[in-house]
C-alpha cells in the first residue's frame, strides 16, 4: 500500500500538471494553495488535503518493503517521497534527524535549481534528475510516504546535490508529453549519465503473467543529453536470474508495482490459479493535431514491439516516415521531416508528400481519390505541419531523392505473397505454392497502385523454439480491420 499526504510536497504546496507553469515561481508561491484540476491523471490526480492510499498487488517474487522499514533510514540519507501528482516517486529530501520513541524524520527537501528548470518541459512536475538545492525543512511521520535510497553525489557548490540515472537502474520515460494524459515507457539504464553525450537506455516490456515482471525489448539506444526530460522517475527494481520459476526470462525486472502506473499492474497468472487474465490494451490519447487514431481493436503483439520504432528519440531530420490516413487509419501518407523542436516543447515539423502526375501507361482507380502509396512524389515546403506526439507516424521510408524535390517510393527487392498463420493473430509465411518454388511474384511498373502500403515486419527465429523461423510479424497498426 502506498500513502501519500500534503505533506509530501517540497513547499507545502498543492501542485497540478496545469498549475504548475514555472518551478521557480512555485516555489516562491509558498503560502498559496493551488486548486488541484478536476480531471484524472494515471492513477488519478489528487487534492491531497488528507492521506490517500493506493492499493496494490505483492510482486510476484520480491519484497520491497523491507528495504522502506523504519530501521533503513540514516541521518544524511536522501530518499524519495510518493508525489501528489500521480503517486508516483518524484520528490527528494535529506533525513536531518530521527525522532523517537515515536517514529518521526525530520527531513529537508531538495529543490531543482533554476538551471534544471529550463531542461524539465513537462509542465507540472518536478524534475527527478539533474541538480538541487536545498529547500525547507518539514516533519514526516509515516515512512510509508518513502519509495527508496537515492544516491546522490555533492554538486559543485556546497548546497548543490546531483541526481542523475544510473547504470543498471530502471527508469520510467515520459511518453507522448504533448497528450494531456501521462503515460510512460519504462528502461533499464545502460550507462551512467554523461553531461556532454546523455545516457544509452535499453527499452523494458511486460512479460505476460506476471505482476509486475518486465523483459528487454529491441536494441539499446542513446538518449542524448538534450533529451533528458524525458526521465520521469526511477522505480525500485530487481534483476532476475531465471532459476526464480522456469517461466521466468533470465535478466528481467520486477518492477516495484508502487512506482508504476495502476494500470501496469496485473495480477500474476499464479496467483489466481492459472486463471484467464484480460491484458490491458492502452487506448490512444486524441490530440489536436492528431490525423487519424489508430483504432483501440488493434489486438497486442506477440513477439515484437513495434511503438519502440516510432519513439521519438529515432526520429531525425530528413528523415520521410509513413503517416496513418484519415481514411481507414492505415499508414498511406508520407512527411518529411523538416525541423524537430526539443524546448519549451518536444515538435516534429512535417512537410508533406504529393504524388506526381502518373504515366499514362498507369492503371488507375476508377475512384480518382484513392491515396496512392508508392511513386513519384514532392513535398509541400510552404506549409509545415506540427505533430507533438509519435502515434502519427508508422515507419521510416526509404525515399530516393531524384531530380530537386521529387522522391521515388517504390517496394524493395522481392515480392512474395503472404497467408496467416493459423492460432496467431500477427504472424504471417510465404504461400506454400511459392515458398516450394522459392520465387517472387511479378507485377508490371503499370500495375504499381496495387501497391496499397507498406506494413512494418519482424523477421521471426527462435521465437516459439524456432518453429515459426522464417516467418513474419506484422505489425498491427498496419494491417485493415477486417484481418485482424
Amino acid at each position: 500500500m502506498q500513502h501519500l499526504s500534503n505533506a509530501a510536497t517540497p513547499n507545502g504546496e498543492r501542485k497540478t500538471l496545469k498549475d504548475c507553469l514555472s518551478y521557480e515561481e512555485s516555489f516562491q508561491k509558498t503560502k498559496m494553495e493551488i486548486e488541484t484540476a478536476n480531471r484524472s491523471v494515471g492513477v488519478g490526480l489528487c487534492t491531497m488535503t488528507e492521506s490517500k492510499s493506493f492499493e496494490y498487488p505483492d510482486p510476484d517474487f520480491s519484497n520491497f518493503d523491507k528495504d522502506k522499514d523504519e530501521s533503513c533510514f540514516k541521518v544524511g540519507q536522501v530518499w524519495v517521497v510518493y508525489d501528489t501528482l500521480d503517486g508516483m516517486p518524484r520528490f527528494y529530501g535529506i533525513i536531518r534527524e530521527i525522532l523517537s520513541p515515536e517514529f518521526k524524520l525530520r527531513i529537508t527537501w531538495l529543490e531543482p535549481e533554476p538551471l534544471n528548470e529550463t531542461k524539465w518541459l513537462y509542465e507540472g512536475f518536478l524534475p527527478s534528475y539533474g541538480r538541487f538545492k536545498i529547500g525547507n525543512l518539514d516533519h514526516i511521520e509515516d515512512h510509508l510516504m518513502f519509495s527508496h535510497l537515492v544516491c546522490a553525489t555533492n554538486g559543485n557548490s556546497n548546497d548543490t546535490i546531483k541526481i542523475f540515472p544510473l547504470k543498471g537502474e530502471t527508469w520510467a520515460l515520459l511518453k507522448d508529453w504533448g497528450n494531456k494524459n501521462l503515460n510512460y515507457e519504462f528502461v533499464e539504464v545502460l550507462s551512467n549519465f554523461n553531461e556532454s553525450i546523455g545516457v544509452h537506455v535499453a527499452y523494458l516490456d511486460k512479460t505476460k503473467g506476471f505482476t509486475c515482471l518486465f523483459h528487454r525489448v529491441g536494441d539499446p539506444f542513446l538518449v542524448p543529453a538534450k533529451g533528458m526530460f524525458r526521465f520521469s522517475h526511477r522505480i525500485p527494481s530487481m534483476k532476475m536470474t531465471g532459476m526464480e520459476r522456469d517461466d521466468v526470462p533470465e535478466g528481467s525486472f520486477e518492477l516495484d508495482p508502487t512506482s508504476l502506473p495502476i494500470y501496469q499492474v496485473d495480477v500474476s497468472v499464479s496467483s489466481i490459479d492459472q486463471s484467464t487474465i484480460a491484458n490491458f490494451m492502452d487506448s490512444v490519447n486524441s490530440a489536436e493535431n492528431w490525423v487519424a487514431p489508430i483504432p483501440n481493436q488493434v489486438p497486442e503483439l506477440e513477439f515484437y514491439r513495434f511503438a519502440v520504432e516510432r519513439s521519438p528519440e529515432k526520429f531525425q531530420i530528413g528523415q520521410c516516415w509513413a503517416i496513418y490516413s484519415n481514411e481507414d487509419a492505415l499508414p498511406r501518407y508520407y512527411g518529411l521531416i523538416k525541423k524537430i523542436d526539443l524546448l519549451p516543447q518536444f515538435v516534429l515539423h512535417v512537410a508533406w508528400f504529393y504524388a506526381c502526375p502518373l504515366p499514362k501507361s498507369t492503371i488507375q482507380w476508377h475512384d480518382k481519390t484513392m491515396p496512392i502509396g508508392c511513386g513519384l512524389f514532392k513535398f509541400l515546403n510552404s506549409k509545415l505541419n506540427k505533430y507533438t506526439i509519435t502515434n502519427n507516424f508508422s515507419h521510416v521510408v526509404v525515399a530516393e531523392p531524384l531530380k530537386k524535390g521529387v522522391y521515388k517510393i517504390f517496394p524493395k527487392t522481392d515480392v512474395k505473397f503472404l497467408e496467416w498463420v493459423k492460432g496467431f493473430k500477427s504472424v504471417y509465411k510465404a504461400r506454400v505454392e511459392e515458398e516450394e518454388a522459392d520465387k517472387a511474384v511479378k507485377i508490371c511498373v503499370s500495375e504499381h497502385l496495387r501497391f496499397s502500403h507498406r506494413i512494418p515486419a519482424f523477421r521471426l527465429t527462435e521465437e516459439r523454439g524456432g518453429s515459426l523461423r522464417g516467418f513474419w510479424e506484422l505489425d498491427t497498426a498496419g494491417l485493415p480491420l477486417c484481418l485482424l
